[in-house]
């Protein structure tokens, strides 16, 4: 089917455009954060890297957790 072939390439170009992201993260030695907001754009939800939080003297999801609030909590507390 047509809608099967179209869904088929934009996958593979989502996949790639992700893989190039990543790759140039890694290249620029940047820490990769994603924030999802709502429709009215409310924070939904985040992630940080690794990286990121090695970049801001934490070293691992348990001690510096995917929360909008962590970062601000954190960055201006000291």
């Amino acid at each position: 089917m047509e809608s099967d072939k179209v869904n088929e390439e934009n996958n593979k170009e989502v996949v790639l455009a992700e893989y190039s992201y990543k790759t140039l993260h890694k290249l620029i030695k940047s820490g990769m954060w994603k924030m999802y907001c709502s429709r009215d754009f409310q924070i939904v939800s985040v992630e940080w890297s690794d990286e990121l939080r090695r970049m801001v003297g934490y070293q691992n999801e348990e001690d510096f957790p995917n929360s909008e609030c962590v970062f601000f909590r954190k960055s201006s507390s000291g």
